[in-house]
């Protein structure tokens, strides 16, 4: 179900009845035996049953989560509590009982989660129920006491009334802005990560344009070289060698060029049709720590037998570009450790190592496409960034913490799977 306002508005008013049918019993509860009172205790019973059961109907609809309530929903659900105060009071001493304050419970509700038409129609109506409750009572509550004991109650009652309805309206307001606030947190995160998901798909695009673009001139480097090499006379003179080890020099860095192109591509998500599987997790760490030139630098803490839920080549990339940025930042003498942490549902793999850590002002950016402290020419800032990408499309995410003592820790989040 869609958490939209209403939605957020209609869990808390159900909240907000309970407390209602509970609080009215106990009110009457204390009438009847401490302030013996009178009371048509069927007639009470039956309209707060009614207000239960509805109460009851909503949170079963709620349950099944098959549409979301609007704002007609909350609407009628107001004008129905609204018509059974009024008719509690109306049993209960009419526009002598101080309870009538809770009208503006009910108004104070609309006033904040309804639209200014709905809002004015049940002012409207609080006020026509307010104005018949003027008319002879329903029952005789009160009979028996002097006009001063009258009084007196009706002062006392009104302070216990104007109590509970600033309870209530304010653990309401404060419900509801909470909730909203936390629906708006939700959404801003959706909106980030499907700012990612367009950032990866046109980061795709570029890759896959200039693999296509540098594939032909790269090809034509590689075929002159080639037909260069042949050419060159196969002396031994150092002047004929220096020249074949140039040309041959060209062709490998060619080649290697053409080997980026076709990573990029891996990298920015260009592997079409690759979907998530059940990976054992010591396969996945092994496939990316394998590609790695310094890999005897790092030291693997992996249980056996944990199945994660991945990509089969983009997790290993995302996790090979994580331990890439580590073994860059440490020193060379330092290791670099992978630890695992596995609750039923996730599996976090963090990558920490003994480098400088990140400036706290760089912290926040971090993860950001062609963002980097790096030197110019050391990287293009995208490692993290496709990492975090790769782990959120999979239900998981990116963390990085820089502990005071130094160095830095990077927690890659995934899905654990099931088999």
């Amino acid at each position: 179900m869609t958490k939209t306002p209403h939605t957020l508005s209609f869990v808390w008013i159900t909240r907000l009845r309970w407390a209602a049918v509970f609080g009215q019993l106990a009110a009457m509860l204390v009438a009847e035996h401490a302030l013996r009172l009178t009371l048509p205790w069927p007639v009470l019973l039956g309209i707060l049953g009614l207000v239960a059961l509805t109460n009851l109907a909503a949170g079963r609809w709620l349950g099944r989560g098959e549409t979301a309530p609007g704002e007609r929903a909350v609407f009628f659900v107001l004008v129905f509590d609204v018509c059974a105060l009024t008719a509690l009071l109306a049993f209960t001493g009419g526009p002598v009982n101080p309870f009538n304050f809770l009208y503006l419970v009910e108004l104070t509700l609309a006033a904040i989660i309804l639209s200014p038409r709905h809002t004015w129609g049940l002012v409207a109506l609080s006020i026509a129920g307010f104005g018949a409750l003027f008319f002879p009572p329903l029952s005789e509550a009160s009979a028996g006491f002097s006009h001063a004991e009258l009084m007196r109650l009706h002062l006392r009652g009104m302070w216990v009334a104007f109590a509970v309805a600033a309870v209530f309206i304010v653990f309401f307001v404060q419900g509801v802005l909470r909730a909203l606030a936390a629906r708006d947190a939700e959404l801003a995160a959706a909106r980030e990560r499907a700012a990612r998901s367009e950032r990866l798909v046109a980061l795709a695009g570029l890759a896959a344009g200039a693999a296509h673009e540098l594939a032909t001139p790269l090809g034509t480097v590689v075929i002159a070289c080639r037909e260069l090499e042949l050419a060159l006379p196969r002396s031994g003179d150092a002047a004929s060698q220096a020249l074949r080890d140039d040309v041959h020099l060209i062709r490998e860095q060619a080649d290697r060029c053409r080997s980026i192109l076709d990573r990029m591509s891996l990298e920015a998500g260009a592997s079409a049709g690759e979907a998530a599987t059940a990976l054992p997790l010591a396969q996945l760490v092994a496939a990316a720590v394998d590609d790695l030139g310094a890999a005897d630098r790092i030291d693997v803490d992996v249980p056996p037998g944990l199945i994660v839920r991945a990509f089969p080549r983009a997790s290993v990339q995302g996790l090979r570009n994580v331990l890439d940025n580590g073994l860059r930042a440490a020193p060379p003498e330092t290791r670099v450790r992978l630890t695992t942490r596995a609750t039923p549902d996730r599996i976090a793999l963090t990558v920490a190592d003994a480098g400088p850590g990140i400036p706290a002002a760089h912290l926040e950016r971090i993860g950001e496409p062609f963002y980097t402290t790096r030197e110019p020419g050391q990287g293009a800032g995208l490692g993290l960034f496709l990492a975090r990408a790769v782990a959120e499309a999979l239900g998981g995410g990116l963390e990085i913490e820089c502990p005071p003592g130094g160095g830095t820790r990077v927690t890659l989040i995934h899905p654990r799977a099931t088999v």
